[in-house]
C-alpha cells in the first residue's frame, strides 16, 4: 500500500471482516488503473467489494461498509474494511501571477509558469480541482489551449461562452 501512494497512484486494500467465517480475511488490492488482486471469492462477491473500494478510492476516504444480503448477488451479508492509500487532492490554481506566494502563503507549492504549459508537464485526475482566475475569458484562454487541457478528467465546460480550441474533442452536455 504506501509504496503505491509513494509513486503517486492511489491504491485500496479491502478486507473482510465479519460474515460467513469462510470469507474471513479475503481480501482484493485495487489499483487506480484498475487492476485488480487478492484471494479466491465468489465473482458476484468480488465485483461488489471491487464497484465498493473503487468508489471509496475515487473519493480518497477509507470505511467499513457491509455488503450483500441479497438473495440474487450474496445472500449473507459481509462486512468489508476498505482501507485507501492515495495522494492528497490538489487545487492549481492559474492566472494568480508571479505574487501568489503572498497570497496563497500555506500552499504546498508556488508555481510561477504559464498554465497550458504546467498542464503539459504535471499529472491532473479526479482527484485535481482547476481554478482560473482571469478578469476576462480572453485572459484565460492560455489555461485553456492546450492539449493537457482537453485530457482534465475533472472540469466541466467553462460558464463564459468561450469557444473550445479547435485540437479538443467537444465537451458533452
Amino acid at each position: 500500500m504506501e509504496s503505491g501512494r509513494a509513486r503517486g497512484r492511489p491504491t485500496a486494500l479491502t478486507q473482510i471482516v465479519d460474515g460467513p467465517a469462510h470469507l474471513l480475511g479475503g481480501y482484493l488490492i485495487l489499483k487506480s488503473e484498475g487492476r485488480l488482486s487478492g484471494t479466491d471469492m465468489d465473482p458476484d462477491l468480488r465485483r461488489m467489494v471491487a464497484e465498493h473500494a473503487q468508489a471509496l478510492l475515487r473519493a480518497g476516504c477509507t470505511g467499513r461498509s457491509t455488503l450483500g444480503g441479497d438473495a440474487a448477488t450474496c445472500p449473507e451479508p459481509v462486512a468489508v474494511l476498505v482501507r485507501v492509500a492515495a495522494p492528497a487532492p490538489r487545487l492549481l490554481i492559474f492566472g494568480a501571477i508571479d505574487f501568489a506566494a503572498a497570497r496563497f502563503s500555506l500552499a504546498y507549492e508556488v508555481v510561477v509558469h504559464w498554465p497550458h504549459r504546467y498542464l503539459d508537464s504535471t499529472t491532473v485526475d479526479e482527484r485535481t480541482a482547476l481554478c482560473v482566475l482571469a478578469t476576462t475569458p480572453s485572459s484565460a484562454s492560455p489555461s485553456c489551449a492546450g492539449p493537457a487541457a482537453c485530457r482534465c478528467p475533472c472540469a466541466p465546460a467553462p460558464s463564459t461562452a468561450t469557444p473550445p480550441p479547435e485540437h479538443c474533442p467537444p465537451q458533452a452536455p
